[in-house]
């Protein structure tokens, strides 16, 4: 809905038979992933935090992109991400998906 309304104010309209698919991902984790890149060694993503934190904090990732259907081309695709202390991230949704539409 909130990606649906991001659009809608940028000029697209939706149609079951549009010339553009929406693709849209959500992933969450823990800030402290390790990452393995084919062409690297084993990389720790993991920020500065607070000595006292009383909370787990996740990390989440949006991305939105939109793909022509006639040929496949990409019309965009952008990502934002958070971190976000607490059980659910609908406080920090706007925000990503804000950053995600414009880019």
């Amino acid at each position: 809905m909130l990606v649906r309304e991001a659009l809608a104010s940028k000029g697209y309209r939706e149609s079951p038979n549009g010339r553009y698919r929406l693709e849209i991902g959500l992933a969450n984790a823990s800030p402290n992933v390790e990452v393995q890149r084919p062409e690297r060694s084993a990389e720790t993503v993991k920020g500065a935090m607070h000595p006292i934190v009383l909370c787990q904090p996740q990390r989440y990732v949006l991305t939105v992109g939109m793909i022509d259907r006639t040929n496949g081309s990409l019309l965009f695709r952008n990502a934002a991400a958070a971190r976000h202390c607490g059980g659910s991230a609908a406080k920090i949704l706007p925000r990503l998906v804000r950053a995600a539409v414009n880019g």
